[in-house]
């Protein structure tokens, strides 16, 4: 029978794979963004060959598909979910999701080192260094220096080297001189975006509009350090075909204000959505 991962694309999903290998040794494992979540879920609740399946970090939208995954655990099969982005209502009646506000991450880590999951147990500061940054705390310098070096490795090169590292959390000299090359790049990005900024009145928000590919989360922590007058900032990736929100004001939830646009969702600090060609139009418009 198969056991399977499905998480999110980010450090916090991808994190997840390495307390997964650790934990199950080889299993099927998918990493996907909010658009295909959904369709992946259901595919894999057709399956007859699954037995165990762990969500972390990224939710179904649908309740159809959240009645076919309780579908199955009635079943008897394993179905557990790690979470702690906004939910739908339904899963506050399955008792197999579990929303806390650390990150998927670090939910997924205790519950295999509850159990006594021996391999797990030497990734404690790992993934508290992934709620650290995921959940915006920032207390600990290395969890920026986490993220960045996920980035610079790519998804298969980042827990290929955490899972050969016999202390995950420390940085080598060689690793250190590229996450310093790649801070400085990243810092020449954001300086660059932020003199380039619009600021528009959008869905009765004030709202800060860029081009912007990367660096999303922090150019988000530059204009709230800077305390740029806006609701939120806006940041349009259109050849992905994608929009990602950072509040600025405090007490801004960009998570409830990706409601009003196309599969919108997200956090209070951080949201998304889907750019459609009517979106495109609507924002370009405002210009």
């Amino acid at each position: 029978m198969t056991t399977i991962l499905v998480s999110h694309d980010d450090l916090d999903g991808v994190a997840a794979n390495v307390i997964a290998t650790a934990a199950l040794g080889m299993i099927e494992i998918h990493n996907v963004g909010y658009n295909d979540i959904d369709r992946l879920l259901m595919e894999i609740s057709r399956r007859e060959d699954v037995m165990d399946l762990y969500i972390v970090d990224i939710a179904p939208k649908k309740l159809e598909t959240i009645q076919a995954l309780d579908a199955m655990a009635i079943k008897g099969r394993t179905v557990l979910l790690f979470d702690h982005h906004e939910a739908h209502d339904a899963f506050g009646e399955m008792d197999w999701a579990q929303y806390e506000e650390e990150s998927g991450t670090q939910q997924f880590f205790k519950y295999f080192a509850v159990r006594g999951y021996y391999e797990v147990g030497k990734y404690a500061t790992f993934a508290a260094l992934v709620n650290d940054y995921d959940c915006g705390i920032k207390k600990d310098y290395d969890s920026d220096r986490l993220n960045h070096l996920f980035f610079i490795l790519g998804r298969e090169g980042f827990v290929k080297r955490c899972l050969e590292t016999p202390c995950p959390h420390k940085f080598s000299d060689v690793e250190s001189l590229l996450i310093s090359n790649y801070v400085a790049s990243m810092e020449r990005y954001i300086n660059d975006k932020l003199s380039q900024m619009l600021v528009r009145q959008i869905h009765d928000a004030k709202v800060g509009v860029m081009f912007a590919e990367q660096f999303q989360t922090e150019i988000g922590y530059a204009a709230r350090k800077a305390a740029i007058d806006v609701d939120c900032v806006l940041m349009l990736d259109v050849g992905r075909r994608k929009a990602s929100l950072r509040s600025v004001r405090e007490g801004f939830s960009v998570g409830q204000y990706a409601r009003g646009f196309h599969d919108g969702g997200g956090r209070a600090a951080t949201a998304g959505f889907q750019l459609t060609e009517r979106e495109i139009d609507a924002i370009l418009n405002s210009f």
